[in-house]
């Protein structure tokens, strides 16, 4: 794959739709100039290539990247190199997950795994009985195994959606795009002419657990403010009870203690 920095600003272009000549004119340049740029007969400058990423909304391992092909130092740091300075965003996190209790929580990576999880999340993906800590994994598991998803269809359809917006944003995970066609297969798979889209308010996905029967919607968070690589694509779910069967299902226990 050609990864110079010209044809990685010909692919942020052509990915967020604009012409040479749209773009152009939006920066204030000529289009001869980011012609140049693009193939490779000119070099941008720095600021040339953060004033390109911060107007196409280039995520931050992909501006990396740009810029190291131009010769320039990455702008981000990786876990890797800040993991002291992290500690009170992980923290921050540590205790989100703690006050949501009785409730499920998680946190999410880029490519939808669980890296962190309350005890009533650990709990409930012990009772949903997975092999996989992968959410995008665990959902086709389920289609082919456990079923214990009511609504199958409709989380993996709300699902998918949210994979496209995140691929659409952020292209540079293999992985995902991978999980991704694999879960549009197993959708295909399973819809029916007949099949009608849930216009719901609120979409809950509803579980089988121990004959129970469990209706959670989400709340989800994201660290804004992090410039680390690895973090700022973390997620944190918070699962809430969609019904009254739930919420006392989750609140009794506490009440007994």
């Amino acid at each position: 794959m050609d990864t110079s920095v010209g044809t990685l600003l010909r692919q942020w272009r052509q990915a967020r739709r604009y012409s040479q000549l749209q773009l152009a004119l939006e920066l204030g340049i000529s289009g001869r100039h980011l012609c140049f740029l693009e193939t490779g007969r000119s070099k941008p400058s720095r600021e040339m290539l953060l004033k390109i990423a911060l107007f196409l909304l280039v995520p931050k391992a992909e501006l990396n990247q740009a810029l190291l092909a131009a010769g320039y130092a990455p702008m981000y740091p990786s876990s890797v190199d800040t993991a002291t300075n992290l500690q009170p965003a992980l923290n921050a996190i540590e205790l989100m997950l703690k006050q949501h209790l009785p409730y499920p929580a998680f946190v999410i990576n880029q490519d939808w795994d669980m890296v962190n999880a309350n005890l009533a999340a650990q709990q409930l993906w012990q009772d949903l009985g997975y092999t996989t800590a992968n959410f995008v994994e665990a959902i086709i598991e389920d289609a082919q195994i456990q079923q214990k998803i009511i609504n199958w269809l409709e989380v993996a359809e709300h699902l998918l959606q949210r994979i496209h917006r995140e691929l659409f944003n952020n292209a540079s995970s293999a992985r995902l795009l991978t999980l991704e066609k694999k879960l549009a297969s197993f959708i295909e798979n399973k819809t029916n002419k007949n099949h009608l889209l849930n216009n719901s308010i609120i979409l809950s996905t509803q579980l089988k657990i121990d004959e129970k029967n469990l209706a959670f919607f989400s709340i989800i968070a994201q660290l804004s403010s992090v410039q680390d690589l690895v973090m700022s694509e973390y997620k944190i779910e918070l699962f809430f009870p969609a019904d009254e069967t739930t919420r006392l299902f989750y609140e009794k226990p506490m009440k007994k203690s």
